[in-house]
C-alpha cells in the first residue's frame, strides 16, 4: 500500500489539557518538552547508523525519523509530560 498524507486528529495542548480537565482529571504538572525532545532528535540523526537500531524493524525509518525531528522543531508537534488525578 502506497503512503499518503492523512489527516491530523491531534490536538493542541490547551485542547488536550481541556479534554483531561473535562474527562474529570485534575491535573497536577504539565511540563512542555518540546524543545528538549527536538534538540535530542536533532542530536541523534547525527549519530552514525546502530546496525540494531529501530531501522531495522521500522520501514522508512530515517525519513519518519526526519519528519519527527521537523514536526518538533517547527512546533507542529509538541511533547507534552504530564501527571493528572482523578
Amino acid at each position: 500500500m502506497g503512503r499518503r498524507p492523512r489527516p491530523s486528529h491531534l490536538a493542541t495542548p490547551e485542547q488536550l489539557c481541556t479534554a483531561i480537565e473535562t474527562a474529570g482529571f485534575a491535573i497536577e504538572h504539565w511540563n512542555d518538552l518540546t524543545d528538549e525532545a527536538a534538540a535530542l532528535m536533532q542530536a541523534l540523526l547525527t549519530l552514525p547508523a546502530n546496525p540494531l537500531g529501530l531501522h531495522a524493524f521500522v520501514a522508512d525509518f530515517e525519513e519518519k525519523v526526519t519528519n519527527l525531528t521537523s514536526a518538533l522543531a517547527d512546533g507542529r508537534l509538541r511533547a507534552i509530560q504530564g501527571v493528572a488525578r482523578a
